[in-house]
């Protein structure tokens, strides 16, 4: 029999739309101990920790003060001064509040609804994202210091994925290389080269697949190089429209000729570069995408992505992930913010972070042998 608790979270969370349940990864309960509660929380939840006053508390205390986002916290009991401590600590997706009253609590970066004879439930103001890097062995080096930037800067960071041929042991979570459905073996064997650019294409393809084999993952993430270093925090989302960013350079010909290739109606739409070392990436509409190249081709999006690239163009530059996914997006008229870019090039980090750019790129292949990254 389910847990009464654990029942009127499921219908809470239904009657508010979150039908993504395996999309949790953190919920902590501040409640009495009730029996059956933790069994029955992860037979729900099936991807998620699961925290309460009496289960995991080492683990909990670990996370306090480590800028780590919970999915959930479940209030049916108060007790003010670790409710306090919490909030303060800890950022929530959602706030699930049985038979009790918090509002006397400081909940500024949350709005409220009440829910007729279920609960209350409050929502962060601000939105949400995870980020995805695939990270490949010149950046190896790198990565922790990386994933480090992003936890300090972002305050709305819910968690970092990435991907590497290698297990990093970095603060973040590993997808395999093997949960794709496609392999750097199979990529060379399309394109009928061993070249090492062929991992250039291969780490395209995983940014544009993360969200269709990761089901952790958020509907909205940033996937970005591993080699970006950010200065300030952008926001990458007005209220739930998100926000691209212009390229510096002038659009690259070869990109558009590889787009039009994939499908004719892909065309570069503002005249202008969608490169920028990062992109919004949102699950719908990136199955969309899969679905518009794959019913003209008949062939997988991935397969078709790279039999579009030019044999001349291929150990060159010959196709761009982000070029295709924002102007699928202008295709198919759907909401955007486009802002100027703000960002640099660079080999030197001392450089990068020392300049008035917002993020940096700090690219392998001008990197300064003897340049050591120190992040406080």
């Amino acid at each position: 029999m389910l847990n009464p608790l654990v029942g009127k979270i499921l219908n809470l969370l239904a009657d508010v739309g979150e039908a993504r349940l395996f999309q949790f990864k953190r919920i902590l309960f501040i409640t009495a101990k009730t029996e059956n509660l933790f069994c029955h929380s992860k037979k729900i939840f099936k991807n998620a920790e699961i925290f309460d006053r009496f289960e995991n508390v080492n683990e909990l205390q670990n996370l306090l003060g480590k800028n780590k986002c919970f999915d959930m916290l479940v209030v049916n009991q108060v007790i003010d001064n670790e409710l306090e401590i919490i909030l303060r600590e800890i950022k929530f997706r959602y706030i699930a509040v049985f038979g009790v009253d918090i509002s006397h609590l400081n909940l500024g970066a949350y709005s409220r609804k009440e829910i007729h004879d279920l609960g209350t439930i409050y929502f962060p103001v601000e939105k949400y994202f995870d980020i995805f890097m695939p990270i490949g062995p010149s950046d190896y080096a790198i990565a922790d210091q990386s994933i480090k930037n992003k936890r300090k800067i972002f305050k709305n960071l819910r968690e970092v994925y990435y991907c590497a041929a290698e297990n990093l042991n970095l603060d973040a979570i590993r997808i395999e290389e093997s949960a794709y459905p496609f392999s750097l073996s199979l990529l060379q064997s399309i394109l009928s080269t061993s070249s090492t650019r062929v991992g250039w294409y291969h780490q395209q393809l995983k940014q544009l697949y993360s969200t269709q084999i990761e089901e952790t993952m958020l509907d909205d993430i940033v996937s970005m190089c591993s080699d970006l270093f950010f200065n300030n925090e952008v926001s990458f989302f007005e209220n739930d429209i998100p926000i691209y960013t212009y390229g510096r350079e002038v659009p690259h010909k070869p990109y558009f000729e590889h787009m039009q290739n994939l499908h004719p109606q892909l065309r570069c739409f503002d005249n202008r570069s969608a490169i920028s070392h990062h992109s919004v990436f949102q699950r719908k509409e990136i199955k969309e995408l899969f679905h518009l190249v794959e019913t003209m081709t008949g062939d997988s999006f991935y397969s078709s992505f790279l039999k579009s690239i030019k044999k001349e163009q291929l150990e060159l530059s010959g196709a761009a992930e982000y070029e295709i996914y924002f102007n699928f997006l202008r295709l198919t008229n759907k909401k955007m913010v486009v802002r100027e870019p703000n960002y640099l090039d660079i080999g030197n980090f001392h450089q990068g972070k020392n300049s008035t750019a917002d993020y940096f790129a700090y690219h392998w292949y001008i990197r300064q042998k003897d340049d050591l990254i120190v992040e406080n």
